[in-house]
Parts: structure tokens; sequence; C-alpha cells
């Protein structure tokens, strides 16, 4: 049983997992990302909030339960959702300049969750926090369900290479590109008229 919502059941079998949100009443099958295999043994880890499934000969998996919390009946109803949480920390930096990330190696990429009733293209905007510049665009295919759409915090610019959000100016990092620095943002998601939006605070580790 889950440890914040008693109709959320989690049932490991010799075919893998099954989740249910309403108490037993319909079950479906944890697949992505999970084998068809013996389950031999499931925790909740109540700090950190993850199921961990022990199998029969493909090792331990650690799933993340923040996402299935979430799944309420109003999140189900709605065509699209975002379910990214209100605070995210941009990867560590060095160099001279505090807003510059470092390029030694490809910045950690920023997990952009959210639910979809049905399969289709969605847009997802990263945008300023009062809604008037469009900072990055994104394109993801989704399915029916829960998504995750990776983000690299990359901004694009205008023709003169700028990019000002309310007055801010993203700078050019090592590898020539502008990222993020830390500030309010509103992450917007859309296909047709359906659509949802919600600000998050971008933080220094």
């Amino acid at each position: 049983e889950d440890s914040i919502d008693e109709n959320i059941l989690y049932l490991g079998t010799d075919y893998g997992v099954y989740i249910t949100l309403n108490a037993g009443q319909s079950w479906m099958r944890w697949s992505k990302g999970m084998p068809n295999v013996p389950v031999h043994d499931l925790v909740i880890q109540q700090r950190e909030k993850h199921l961990v499934i022990g199998t029969h000969g493909r090792s331990i998996y650690i799933a993340d339960l923040k996402l299935i919390e979430q799944l309420n009946q109003k999140t189900l109803d709605a065509p699209l959702k975002l379910l990214t949480e209100a605070t995210a920390k941009l990867p560590r930096h060095a160099g001279k300049n505090k807003d510059l990330y470092s390029h030694s190696r490809p910045p950690h990429m920023m997990r952009i969750n959210y639910y979809a009733k049905q399969a289709g293209i969605v847009a997802i905007e990263l945008l300023d926090s009062a809604n008037r510049n469009v900072i990055q665009l994104l394109a993801d295919t989704a399915h029916a369900g829960l998504n995750t759409c990776k983000y690299n915090y990359e901004v694009f610019g205008n023709a003169s290479g700028k990019v000002y959000v309310i007055g801010a100016n993203f700078p050019k990092a090592e590898d020539g590109k502008r990222y993020l620095i830390k500030g309010h943002y509103n992450i917007r998601i859309s296909r047709g008229k359906d659509r949802d939006e919600k600000q998050i605070e971008f933080m220094e580790k």
C-alpha cells in the first residue's frame, strides 16, 4: 500500500509489477522500464518516496513514486497535466562567471514530467515569469499516461544572439551555447486547445 494514498496499491507478480489507483477496482501493468520478470519483493522507502523492486534474475529496480502519488482523479480527467516539481536545481557549474556552466562534460538533463490523456505530439515551452518571452521550445511525442521530456537547460537567442528575460541576459557558456540562470520561469505544455502551465524556480546547487 502506498504510504500517502491508501487507494494506490503495488502488486508484484510472476510477470512484473501492477498498480491500482482505485483500491483494486482496476489494475495497470507497470511496463515502461520494468521487465516482464518475477517480482519477489516490494519495499517502499518513505523518506525518498521510492519503491524498491526485487526481481528474480534481473537485479533490483527503484521507482520514484512522487509522480504516481499525483495521479488523482483530477489529474486523470485532465487532457494534459504538468507534474514537474515547483523547484529545480541547476547543474553544478565552475569558472570565473558564476552564471556560466563548465562544459568539460555535457550538462545534466532536467526531466519535465507530465500526464497526457491521449497519445500524440505536445509542445513544451519555457517562458519568463511574466509569460512575455519564450526561452525554449520543445516537442515531445507523448503516450497515454505518464511521460518524461528531457531538457538540457539550453536557451535560444534572438537575431543578435542575446536573450533577455525582464532585463536578465543569458551569457554564452564555454561551449558557445546559452543556458538557464537561476530565477523563476513558467513551463507551458499544450496540444491544440489543451494546455497546462506551472511556475518553477531554478536554484543553484
